[in-house]
């Protein structure tokens, strides 16, 4: 860990980063919008120069600013950070999307037992989940298992 003077050097660093990075984004969308900056100016109550000077990554721009930006373009922030943390909790990872025929077949060429085992301790591991769509896939697992047991 470094000394307190070398930390917040990193996080400035880490604000202009992420300052030169998003301006010039934010900017495009108020273009694709048909937004220009003194329109934005005048609506967020800065001067032309600092919204020039945020779309272009020369500046940070205070947080209250960056929100009536994202109001004026119709952004919610809040609500799409939620939307990319839910989106993302119970998505299939596409390494796992690639290979399922290769899981197909190797749980067809295992033994019965186990890959009852197998299906047993996925049915287990999934039981405590929340997502709907998760539950209805465990419940039709262990139709399929207790079958395999008939």
């Amino acid at each position: 860990m470094g000394t307190k003077g070398e930390d917040m050097d990193q996080v400035t660093n880490n604000r202009r980063t992420l300052s030169n990075n998003i301006g010039p984004k934010i900017a495009q969308l108020a273009k694709s919008k048909g937004f220009t900056q003194s329109q934005i100016a005048q609506k967020c109550g800065v001067s032309r120069i600092t919204i020039q000077r945020f779309f272009n990554g020369k500046t940070e721009i205070r947080s209250g600013d960056l929100e009536k930006i994202l109001n004026i373009l119709n952004l919610d922030l809040s609500s799409d950070v939620d939307y990319l943390i839910n989106s993302q909790r119970y998505q299939i990872p596409h390494s796992l999307t690639q290979v399922k025929g290769d899981l197909i077949l190797l749980m067809e060429s295992l033994s019965p037992e186990v890959r009852k085992t197998i299906l047993d301790n996925i049915c287990w591991w999934t039981e405590t989940s929340d997502n709907d769509a998760l539950q209805q896939s465990t419940q039709k697992l262990k139709s399929f298992v207790k079958n395999m047991e008939a």
